[in-house]
């Protein structure tokens, strides 16, 4: 209606019922002209569905306004919310709403919200949100540690979650911090999430192990090495046109009559020392971390020829190695100690030798953490570890001899147990590890055959060699690492990490030379290469001297 000017209008008034109409009086109005008068009713909010995906166990916080609009531009705001079936809805003050699935609750699960405008006359609108709960490692291999770990984070999150803010201490706030992201990623970015989590596992400490049983073949190998001199420097090798095939036993005086009367004790011992460079690399798979290995060795020993074919020996060994992990994720060193001793009975043809040791083992590591979620975390973990190792080994073998020719067939067997000690890391906040104890009992049995040739030259006798082996772990016995977050106020929630199955066929070539020199020294230098261990490669490079007094 529009008014123009003041003007009176006449308005009659009327009473009825069903039957009938009736005047009742007369009323006069006056108006008055203020302006053009109109009204547009305004336009209702508009509440548009939302749907999320959330970690078994973890929350959600969900801005249902950012996708809800209002034509008109008026502000809108969450009035009420209907609580879900299978968790709980919080509304908070910026009208955003956080979702908390029931404990171990995974499947569908939605909940109703309300919005309205901020206008003298309010309207309203609703909309569904959908929430897909999810297992913390959907994403993520099941076969993996990664899986392992995924859910005893997803664990520690509840459990830290649950805990009064100011209970808890920094490293659980940081952890804590830590849980939350993880569990943004999945939303947000789920194909990233196996690698992070990866990240933040200890998989690397299953690499300790197998760099203790790399030193202790590498030890018993360089005592073998020296057996197999001694065998050598008395078995059919000649210079000049003298046999050495007893030089060992004469020195000392075990020759017929009195030949040896004046022989002092002293001529029946011999030392030796050899040097060993070693590397090896391996493979990332679904349970062990990618690295590279390189590792030195030093051995000292001295034996003594108690009969003509019998010797004891002791030797003392020291591996030094550094391992680096692929991706930049940290390194770790070793220092074993080891002492072994020795013994071997032989004849022209046929000899048995045996070796005991024990090694102590001791590891330093260095575990960085590197990864981007929300936002970019780049933390070290530091860990001080120790152990022990006990070996035991033996072999037979037979010689068959053509001239210069000498072909040596044999059958071996190693034995190996270790045991690494449970330690803690520190220096990474929240995503500090303890990490249980480690064992490992070892059975390896091999069979192979080794050839020499010796030349005779105006200084002594050349002997190259060449061997092969064909070996089996025909018993690999070991046992579970157990790990924990070293926050977690929950200390039996564990997860474990497994490392990959033993080869059990694989084998070893090798080649090399040594030289029995006028005067009782030998020298020698040998390559060897081990072949067709799955995601693993190793190599050795030996020299040493032998000298009789």
């Amino acid at each position: 209606m529009e008014l123009k000017q003041t003007s009176s209008r006449k308005v009659s008034l009327f009473a009825c019922n069903s039957l009938k109409k009736h005047k009742l009086s007369s009323l006069t109005v006056a108006l008055a002209a203020i302006g053009a008068v109109s009204h547009t009713l305004a336009a209702s909010p508009t509440a548009v569905d939302d749907t999320r995906t959330v970690p078994a166990n973890s929350s959600i916080t969900i801005n249902v306004l950012s996708n809800d609009f209002d034509t008109d531009g008026d502000p809108v705001h969450v009035t009420e919310i209907l609580q879900p079936e299978h968790g709980a809805v919080k509304l908070n003050s910026d009208s955003s709403i956080t979702y908390t699935p029931d404990k171990d609750y995974q499947g569908a699960d939605s909940f109703t919200y309300f919005i309205e405008d901020e206008t003298d006359r309010p309207s309203v609108s609703s909309a569904v949100v959908s929430i897909s709960v999810t297992s913390p490692t959907t994403y993520i291999s099941e076969t993996s540690n990664t899986a392992k770990v995924a859910t005893t984070l997803s664990d520690t999150c509840t459990t830290l979650q649950d805990k009064p803010t100011e209970q808890l201490t920094a490293s659980q706030r940081d952890l804590l911090e830590r849980c939350l992201e993880v569990s943004e990623l999945e939303i947000s970015n789920p194909e990233q999430l196996e690698e992070v989590v990866r990240q933040i596992a200890p998989e690397e400490t299953t690499a300790k192990m197998r760099t203790a049983t790399n030193s202790s073949r590498s030890q018993t190998q360089a005592v073998q090495q020296r057996i197999g001199l001694v065998k050598g420097s008395s078995g059919s090798v000649s210079f000049n046109g003298q046999s050495l095939t007893n030089g060992l036993a004469s020195s000392a005086g075990f020759q017929g009559g009195s030949a040896g009367d004046n022989q002092s004790p002293w001529s029946r011992l011999g030392i030796f020392a050899s040097i060993q460079q070693e590397g090896a690399e391996h493979d990332e798979t679904t349970l062990e971390s990618g690295y590279e290995y390189t590792g030195n060795n030093v051995t000292v020993g001295a034996d003594y020829l108690v009969t003509p074919h019998l010797i004891f020996g002791g030797a003392l060994g020291w591996t030094q190695s550094d391992t680096d992990l692929t991706g930049g994720n940290g390194n770790f060193t070793s220092d074993i100690y080891t002492f072994i001793a020795y013994g071997t009975y032989f004849t022209d043809s046929f000899s048995v030798d045996l070796q005991a040791g024990y090694g102590n083992l001791d590891f330093e590591s260095s575990r960085r953490i590197h990864y981007t979620a929300t936002k970019t975390t780049d933390v070290t973990a530091e860990g001080f570890t120790s152990g022990d190792q006990f070996l035991l080994n033996g072999q037979v073998d037979w010689q068959w001899n053509s001239n210069a020719l000498t072909v040596l067939p044999f059958l071996r067997f190693d034995y190996v147990t270790s045991q690494i000690d449970g330690y803690g890391e520190n220096g990474a906040g929240g995503l500090n590890m303890t990490i249980g104890e480690q064992t490992i009992d070892q059975l390896t049995l091999s069979t192979g055959f080794q050839t020499t040739y010796a030349i005779s030259n105006t200084w002594g006798v050349l002997i190259p060699t060449a061997n092969v082996r064909l070996l089996s772990e025909v018993q690999s016995n070991r046992d579970p690492v157990y790990g924990q977050f070293a926050s977690d106020p929950d200390p039996d929630n564990r997860f474990t990490l497994s490392s990959d199955d033993a080869d059990t066929l694989y084998y070893q070539v090798g080649v090399g030379t040594s030289a029995v020199l006028k005067g009782g020294m030998s020298l020698f230098i040998e390559y060897q290469q081990l072949l067709g261990q799955d995601n693993l490669s190793t190599y050795q490079i030996q020299s040493g001297i032998r000298c009789e007094l």
